[in-house]
């Protein structure tokens, strides 16, 4: 079994929580960005395999510094 996922940390460096997700054998996740209106959904990239995961995410992420 697989077990990728997202580390979430907080300022001072603790592990706050891992999310994990079920990309069947990749164990790649290699990027995270947030988008919606309420910047709380979650694009992460699947490296090993290639693909785009589109997770809602259960408090909002930052906007990107050259976002519109």
């Amino acid at each position: 079994m697989v077990h990728a996922g997202i580390s979430v940390v907080s300022s001072s460096g603790e592990l706050v929580e891992f999310v994990e997700i079920d990309v069947d054998d990749d164990p790649g996740i290699t990027n995270i960005c947030w988008g919606g209106e309420d910047m709380r959904t979650a694009y992460v990239t699947a490296s090993s395999t290639g693909h785009l995961l589109k997770i809602d995410w259960p408090r909002p992420g930052l906007r990107l510094n050259y976002a519109g």
